[in-house]
């Protein structure tokens, strides 16, 4: 299983809750469609708290192969197109992790 992370920052320039309609109703079905994605998630900062991004997204891949397919994909490229749509492309943050359970 492979894992990605991506820290969410909305664009300035959005209302809130449209960035975040788009995220979760445009965006989310563009990840679905990508081949050997298994899980996705979207966990949504409080903003009570001030956080440092809006969300952070969570994408599973099979294998090692399966994500270096997906991200090659025409329906991966749909999916970064669409980006710019509603994030900050500046403040983007990726990283492929291994997830070690301490407690479940």
């Amino acid at each position: 299983m492979v894992k990605c992370i991506f820290t969410v920052s909305f664009r300035s320039d959005l209302d809130q809750g449209a960035a975040l309609r788009h995220w979760r109703e445009v965006h989310a079905p563009l990840i679905t469609q990508v081949a050997g994605v298994t899980r996705f998630t979207q966990n949504i900062a409080s903003q009570q708290l001030a956080p440092a991004w809006d969300g952070v997204a969570e994408i599973w891949f099979e294998s090692a192969a399966s994500y270096e397919e997906a991200v090659k994909s025409p329906e991966w490229n749909v999916v970064l197109a669409d980006c710019p749509k509603f994030m900050d492309m500046s403040k983007l943050g990726a990283a492929v992790v291994d997830e070690v359970m301490i407690l479940q």
